[in-house]
């Protein structure tokens, strides 16, 4: 923090201050070329901390069990503007998985058309699901498997769908739901 590499911020969802990258961290990044030269953040969006921060949470698991090649969504954003992205894309065994974090409930339409994006205009093999709630876990396979009456050749067993706690505890051993497949640990997506 001395030496402005790093900072520290207060949001009022966290009990313990945040640090986040300071100007002088940025541009040591840049000096590296690693900077991914996607601008620096000069303060937390607090409209989508709480969602960004549980998928850095993820990012932090799954990468600890062996996952590469993360790109985030602003990442994925500069290469594809104005496109719908994933919030991440990482790979896993050769396949190259579409990550998207829910936390709020965006409605069945809504999820519908989500759903039908990531079948009809794939950026990657797969797409994992990560719910808050055990709700969303019921409800959103449904909505899927619904999809099913309203395009032919949809492959729905692309998408998989598992609780965050599962992921962030059981890493890859995680169970996964998957309206074709089944039950399956991520490791097998």
């Amino acid at each position: 923090m001395h030496f402005g590499m790093v900072r520290a911020g207060r949001v009022y969802t966290e009990a313990r201050q945040i640090y986040l990258l300071g100007r002088a961290g940025y541009e040591y990044l840049e000096d590296l070329g690693k900077s991914l030269e996607l601008g620096y953040l000069t303060e937390i969006d607090l409209r989508v901390f709480e969602h960004d921060k549980a998928v850095t949470d993820l990012r932090l698991a799954l990468e600890s069990a062996g996952i590469n090649r993360w790109k985030s969504e602003r990442e994925l954003r500069k290469e594809r503007p104005g496109a719908r992205v994933p919030d991440a894309i990482f790979g896993l065994s050769g396949r190259t998985i579409a990550l998207e974090f829910e936390n709020a409930d965006k409605g069945s339409e809504r999820y519908r058309a989500i759903f039908l994006n990531h079948l009809e205009r794939p950026a990657a093999d797969r797409v994992l699901y990560v719910l808050r709630g055990e709700e969303r876990m019921k409800s959103l396979p449904k909505i899927l498997f619904g999809l099913q009456g309203r395009r032919l050749g949809l492959d729905l067993g692309r998408i998989s769908f598992a609780l965050e706690k599962e992921v962030i505890g059981r890493k890859l051993e995680a169970v996964a739901v998957n309206v074709k497949r089944g039950e399956l640990r991520l490791a097998d997506l």
